[in-house]
């Protein structure tokens, strides 16, 4: 498990190959209502914060965690053999060290005191079915979810 503090902006934090030329994806409206914007070896989440401080948390589990967040979304996730995951905002990123390989991500964002957390949880070789897990005000949990997105 890794846990670090980054700088959020633009409400967002981002999962992808790091040596993606252009990691962070366009939002469209629907993009916003399901809290993501996902394309091959790069996703992007929507924060509970537009901009600060936030805990995060990543970790790699055999089983699908019983979410304790605010929300919880599952994606499927592919880290390319021998490329570095990152975690990152706009204006700052972490290399994380996971293997290569098909996983199951969920992320969860929530808050403990006065910050505010995302955790990132991958399964490897879990479930390749987008899914919200939990919806909360901000998220339209009824709409078919969109799997495309166009690099920002």
């Amino acid at each position: 498990m890794e846990k670090f503090i980054i700088d959020v902006s633009y409400s967002q934090i981002a999962v992808f190959n790091s040596e993606l030329e252009n990691p962070f994806n366009d939002w469209t409206d629907q993009h916003a209502l399901q809290g993501f914007s996902w394309r091959e070896e790069s996703v992007s989440f929507k924060t509970l914060i537009e901009a600060g401080p936030m805990s995060v948390e990543v970790r790699k589990s055999e089983t699908l965690p019983i979410p304790d967040g605010i929300r919880a979304i599952t994606v499927p996730f592919h880290i390319p053999v021998g490329k570095n995951l990152e975690i990152a905002t706009i204006t700052e990123g972490r290399v994380v060290g996971l293997a290569g390989g098909i996983y199951q991500l969920v992320f969860e964002p929530g808050y403990s005191d006065d910050l505010c957390w995302s955790r990132f949880t991958f399964i490897p070789d879990g479930s390749q079915i987008p899914e919200i897990l939990i919806a909360d005000d901000e998220i339209d949990s009824t709409k078919k979810l969109i799997m495309h997105a166009d690099r920002a």
